[in-house]
């Protein structure tokens, strides 16, 4: 059996790693970069323990297709706008990447190794 390399930020483990592409994801239009947002974090486990969210049928990960998972995900950006949030978590969303620079002063990022998959010690049972 599989399970991927646990991986550490001092003492705290990370559990997700979410990649967005820039400048590509902050250059498209609002509506797009929630999508993705949502997409993203649906994946994540309700349990929260490092898995990832199991959808019915063969393609576990998109269910039986991507259009129609993000096609919902549009439904749950658009319930999040209804909500009216605050503009200071999300609102940054509506800038492109040279509209941001000038406010924020640069990029930095973080480089953190690709996750390996390590085969798991045998257990028997005794």
């Amino acid at each position: 059996m599989w399970t991927v390399r646990r991986m550490f930020h001092g003492q705290t483990e990370i559990l997700y790693i979410l990649t967005f592409y820039l400048p590509r994801f902050l250059d498209q239009p609002v509506e797009e970069k929630l999508i993705t947002v949502f997409h993203e974090l649906f994946h994540i486990s309700p349990r929260f323990d490092g898995d990832i969210r199991r959808m019915e049928g063969r393609y576990h990960v998109h269910s039986h297709s991507q259009k129609e998972y993000d096609r919902e995900m549009g439904v749950l950006a658009r319930r999040y706008l209804d909500r009216q949030p605050n503009d200071t978590l999300w609102g940054f969303l509506r800038m492109r990447f040279d509209d941001l620079m000038p406010h924020h002063g640069g990029v930095i990022g973080v480089m953190l190794p690709i996750p390996k998959l390590v085969l798991m010690p045998d257990r028997k049972s005794a």
